[in-house]
């Protein structure tokens, strides 16, 4: 299966960059980047590796979420493709802005 993101998930990313660039060096940052897309490319092997998102909560949501350090993938699974559609910090209320 090939991983793709959606519009929101590369507005995520972009978001993650500025406000992290606020407060480090552009390498710093890119190497955090880079170790959440290298937790992402895990679903390349095993896409099941994450969570079904309505395990955890109210909701009837076929997604699921990989949990990558300070951040929390959510991808839905398609035929062909690993939809990657949003990336949130976890220490933010990412449920209030997503469900």
């Amino acid at each position: 299966m090939i991983i793709v993101y959606t519009k929101e998930a590369n507005e995520d990313f972009v978001n993650i960059t500025s406000y992290l660039l606020q407060f480090n060096d552009e390498d710093t940052v890119q190497k955090r980047v880079n170790k959440v897309k290298a937790e992402v490319t895990r679903l390349e092997q095993n896409s099941h590796i994450g969570t079904p998102v309505k395990s955890r909560f109210k909701t009837e949501a076929s997604e699921r979420y990989l949990v990558c350090g300070k951040y929390i993938v959510f991808y839905r699974l398609l035929k062909t493709e690993i939809e990657i559609t949003r990336i949130a910090d976890g220490r933010q209320n990412w449920q209030k802005s997503l469900f």
